[in-house]
């Protein structure tokens, strides 16, 4: 997947960037433990796979069907807790 600009890809972006998106996530790991979780806008992915580390389950949810492709492939076979759906 291509770093557009539109979209986060930890690996293609710089300190500042990653910072800016990641910390929302690692802010709620106290909060979701056990829970159920819906990601919308969960882009490629990486926040669902993050959250379900703590999470019972997470469903990650985005517009993008290229998205989702990339989703599926990068992160569902690391986690047996998540799945990914366009939407």
């Amino acid at each position: 997947m291509e770093f557009t600009g539109e979209r986060f890809i930890p690996a293609d972006n710089n300190d500042e960037l990653s910072v800016e998106h990641l910390h929302r996530y690692h802010s709620i790991l106290p909060l979701i433990k056990d829970k159920v979780l819906l990601d919308i806008a969960c882009g490629e992915g990486y926040g669902s796979a993050l959250i379900s580390g703590s999470a019972k389950s997470v469903i990650g949810v985005d517009i993008s069907a290229e998205c989702i492709v990339h989703a599926k492939q990068k992160y569902f076979a690391k986690h047996s807790n998540i799945r990914f759906a366009e939407g």
